[in-house]
C-alpha cells in the first residue's frame, strides 16, 4: 500500500534526502541518498531508456524506485523502519 504522494520542489531536493533505518527500534544506517545513490534523474533517465529498447515505457501513475541505500540481512521477527526527511516513513515486519 502506497502512503499520500510528497513531491520534492527539485531533483537537488531529493537527492539532498536524509534517511535513517532502524532494525528493532536500533539505528543502523542514517546517511544523505547523495552520499549512496545514483542522482534520481538520471537513474530515471536510464531506465526509459533501457525500456524503450525492449519496446515499453513508463505509465501516468506508475511508481518505480530509483535506488537502495543500503542492504542488511534480516530475519523472522524483525521489524524495520526507514525515515525520508521530508518525504515520510516506511516499516515492515518480516514474518
Amino acid at each position: 500500500m502506497a502512503g499520500t504522494a510528497v513531491t520534492p520542489t527539485s531533483a537537488a531536493e531529493l537527492s539532498a534526502t536524509e534517511i535513517t533505518m532502524e532494525r528493532n527500534g536500533e539505528v543502523v544506517f542514517n546517511g544523505v541518498s547523495s552520499d549512496f545513490v545514483d542522482d534520481h534523474a538520471v537513474s530515471l533517465c536510464r531506465l526509459v531508456e533501457q525500456l524503450a529498447r525492449h519496446g515499453v515505457m513508463l505509465r501516468t501513475g506508475q511508481k518505480i524506485i530509483t535506488g537502495a541505500f543500503a542492504r542488511f540481512p534480516t530475519e523472522p521477527g524483525d521489524h524495520w523502519r526507514a525515515s525520508y526527511a521530508g518525504i515520510g516513513d516506511v516499516e515492515i515486519t518480516i514474518s
